[in-house]
Formats: structure tokens, sequence, C-alpha cells
């Protein structure tokens, strides 16, 4: 669910599938700790993006590229497509587009930069993740 300098926030199940909120400590070494500036603590996307613009807006073209073509063959099919290879989107070179998640009720992609680890991912629907807008592109490393 969230992720910050020093910890990770997600869910467990326990033995009678009860969902449970869990916290991970984190042991950071203090040379190797980020130091949130105020512009990052008043977004909640404030992951580092270290990467060119035009990059970005690559990545940013190939999910919306997606999202229409996932639109279209709902459209046709009543299903999302369950893989990137189903949807034919043109990506740029040294890089990777997935679908990773679908059911009948959503989808989230994502694009990732094979040499770097820049990415950039969207959702729709009911299993768009959690805090992020549905539709909402979000990029960071």
């Amino acid at each position: 669910y969230q992720v910050g300098t020093d910890f990770v926030l997600g869910h467990a199940s326990d033995e009678n599938d009860v969902e449970l909120v869990t916290a991970y400590h984190l042991n950071v070494p203090a040379s190797a700790r980020l130091t949130p500036s105020a512009a990052c603590s008043e977004r909640f996307d404030s992951i580092p993006v270290l990467v060119t613009a035009t990059r970005s807006a690559d990545f940013r073209v190939v999910l919306r590229n997606a999202l229409s073509a996932n639109e279209a063959a709902y459209s046709s099919s009543g299903h999302y497509a369950p893989s990137a290879d189903a949807l034919h989107i043109d990506v740029p070179s040294a890089a990777k587009f997935a679908v990773l998640r679908v059911d009948d009720h959503g989808y989230v992609l994502g694009v990732f930069d094979l040499r770097t680890n820049f990415f950039c991912a969207v959702g729709i629907g009911a299993i768009t993740p959690l805090g992020w807008g549905e539709g909402e592109i979000r990029c960071g490393n």
C-alpha cells in the first residue's frame, strides 16, 4: 500500500483468509537514506524520476495507446486483453510493455525501461492500485 524511507506497508492473509495490514521495517544505512523535500511530502506520487522527459512522454503514449486498445478489446469481446501480446502495442526500444493484472473489472498496465529501473503504470477499474486515481499514469524509478 505504501513505501516509506524505512518501511513498507502492505497486506497479508492469515490461515482463515482474513486480510491483515502488515508493516515491514527496512534497515536503511544512514548514507543511503533519502530526505524528502517539501515538494515530495505534498504529493503522493513523490517517486524520484531520473530519466529524460522524452522517455517519460514516450511511455505515457504507450500507456494511452494500450488503454484505448484494451477498451476496444473489451467492447468487442466483453473481456480485457489477458496479455501484452494481445494488444499489439508499439513499444520504444529497450522497453517492455506488460499487462500486470487483469480481471473482468479492470486492469493494470506497465511499461518498463530495460536499461534502468524507470517505469510507468496505469490502472483502470476495481483493481486500480490503492491510492491511485483511475486512469492516472504514474512514473518513477
